[in-house]
């Protein structure tokens, strides 16, 4: 049996992931499990693929949810940072120079982002502006930067004007926090998931599911994988659809 795990780039996988699956084993058949890997930069090139086939599994950002409409199976929940918790915490930054004070005080800036389908830069920021009562439309026209680290980056250099930076890289330029304001902060959003195509059948999900708890390297962005977070996948879902109503999020299988 071979299957294909569809990654975003941006991201990478847990240490450890692919080595897991291939020593899985097919109950009746007895057959040994091999995995082979396909990177995307265009999340939607990626949720296509999964679409068509080519990849049986993903690993993606829950940020995804609102542009799948095919079924998906949850099957585990990465862990980040020394507690290896399956939560994230986004940051909402502005360059010191500008004097923001608050959060509807981004309204109008450029607003720098990594892609739609960001949990912690694109979604988080509705959030905290909706908490706040503050219009969304510093998103309407988003600057596009290359990944997590060019975000912060794109503060410095005046690409962008404010940002949510997730916490861990946040204090990787911790030298550079000087020229940045917090304006505020949202916690509680779900890590990033490994999800299936429901066709493989029950005792493949199972085994797949059955890597969780994996542990990976400490250093590593996302140092294994333990199982699904419901409560924070759900609530980030309801969140996706209160801000974009227009989207109709796939509904995880559980």
């Amino acid at each position: 049996m071979h299957l294909t795990l569809a990654f975003d780039d941006n991201l990478g996988y847990p240490d450890g992931l692919i080595e897991g699956i291939e020593q899985l084993a097919l109950g009746t058949a007895g057959q040994p499990v091999t995995c082979s890997t396909l990177s995307f930069h265009e999340l939607d090139e990626m949720i296509e693929s999964f679409t068509r086939g080519d990849a049986q599994l993903m690993f993606l950002p829950c940020g995804c949810f609102p542009y799948v409409a095919t079924p998906l199976k949850v099957v585990a929940q990465a862990t980040t940072g020394l507690d290896r918790v399956t939560t994230l915490t986004s940051v909402l930054l502005a360059n010191s120079k500008l004097k923001i004070e608050s959060v509807p005080s981004v309204s109008g800036l450029r607003f720098g982002c990594i892609n739609k389908f960001c949990t912690t830069s694109y979604w988080a920021p509705q959030f905290l502006e909706r908490e706040n009562n503050a219009s969304t439309d510093a998103l309407r026209h988003p600057v596009w930067v290359g990944g997590f680290d060019d975000l912060v980056v794109s503060l410095l250099d005046g690409r962008s004007d404010a940002a949510m930076v997730w916490e861990p890289y946040l204090a990787k330029h911790a030298s550079e926090s000087a020229a940045f304001d917090e304006l505020g902060r949202l916690a509680d959003l779900p890590a990033p998931v490994l999800v299936a195509d429901p066709s493989l059948g029950g005792a493949l999900l199972e085994a797949v599911g059955s890597l969780a708890p994996l542990v990976g390297c400490d250093d590593a962005l996302f140092n294994g994988l333990a199982p699904p977070n419901v409560d924070a996948i759900e609530a980030f879902l309801a969140d996706v659809e209160t801000v974009q109503p227009e989207l109709a999020a796939a509904k995880p299988i559980w």
